[in-house]
């Protein structure tokens, strides 16, 4: 019960994604590299920054979409009319893109 409360919407701290931990670490694994850096212990220290700023950016992304449902389903509603133009330029569709296509004017209104 105590990990659910850690993820209830509009809680103050957001922890990353575990894909947004792992590229974080790996860039700092790779700038440590770079830079010559031979110590394990400078190389964690890069690593735990990085995974924090990669915390503080994506934090206000999060909250954002939460906040405003309206902009999330302009969003949804775009990505499906670029999916439904890239499948009137194929040649052939199963009936399941015919369908998607037939929706088109139920979308645009």
């Amino acid at each position: 019960r105590a990990a659910r409360a850690a993820c209830v919407p509009g809680a103050e701290s957001i922890a990353p994604s575990k894909s947004a931990a792992k590229n974080a670490k790996r860039r700092a694994k790779k700038k440590a590299a770079a830079s010559g850096a031979g110590e394990g212990a400078e190389a964690a220290a890069a690593a735990e920054e990085a995974l924090a700023e990669a915390s503080l950016e994506e934090a206000p992304a999060r909250q954002q979409s939460d906040l405003d449902p309206t902009a999330k389903k302009i969003r949804n509603l775009q990505k499906k009319l670029k999916q439904i133009e890239a499948l009137k330029a194929k040649a052939s569709l199963t009936p399941e893109q015919q369908a998607k296509v037939a929706t088109e004017g139920a979308i645009r209104e």
